[in-house]
């Protein structure tokens, strides 16, 4: 065999096993990226089910519906004791936001925060006043909002719908036509830190 069809040879096979090597280091590395993702899901799925499932009972707790039955055994007591749990529950609502990697799941979750807030405050008023009809159908309706939001953040902690889905239909339980993405925050981030400057 001539001395060039070795050298060629040589420096195909080579070719050939670098090509090997880094394909097979960028397959070992996505597959590792993919692991740590679903890992970094499943914490926040069971941290948000921590969040989450005092939220539902806290709800379930202050139906204004329930008030009009047995109002007699609301009282002030009754009401610091709901005021604090909300505020324990608020706080972990508020650290979950924060710390969720996924920015429109912190924004459901923020819109979530607000809404329970609201429907606490008019329920807990629903329960210590006479209630009127009107007083009533606000705590209900705020109630609803809070309950619409849950499902939504829930659905999205759970990866069951797309987090951008959520953020639309978070906006779109509080009556607003659209929401702006985060594109623009995305882009942001992605640019060139000397170029900002």
């Amino acid at each position: 065999m001539p001395a060039w069809a070795t050298v060629v040879l040589t420096l195909g096979v080579s070719a050939i096993a670098v090509a090997g090597t880094l394909g097979a280091t960028w397959l070992q590395h996505r597959f590792a990226t993919r692991q740590r993702r679903e890992a970094e899901w499943v914490g926040l799925r069971d941290r948000g089910a921590q969040v989450f499932g005092p939220i539902e009972i806290l709800l379930a707790d202050t139906d204004p519906n329930r008030f009009v039955a047995d109002r007699a055994e609301r009282n002030l007591d009754w009401r610091h004791e709901i005021e604090a749990r909300w505020q324990a529950i608020r706080n972990e609502l508020a650290i979950y936001a924060n710390a969720h990697s996924v920015a429109e799941v912190g924004i459901a979750a923020r819109r979530l925060s607000d809404a329970v807030g609201k429907a606490v405050t008019s329920s807990l008023t629903a329960a210590l006043e006479s209630p009127s009809q009107a007083t009533l159908e606000t705590a209900e309706k705020h109630r609803e909002r809070a309950r619409a939001l849950l499902e939504v953040t829930v659905a999205a902690t759970r990866n069951d719908i797309p987090p951008h889905a959520a953020a639309v239909k978070a906006a779109e339980i509080d009556g607003e036509r659209r929401h702006e993405p985060l594109e623009g925050l995305r882009r942001l981030g992605d640019a060139d830190p000397k170029r900002l400057r």
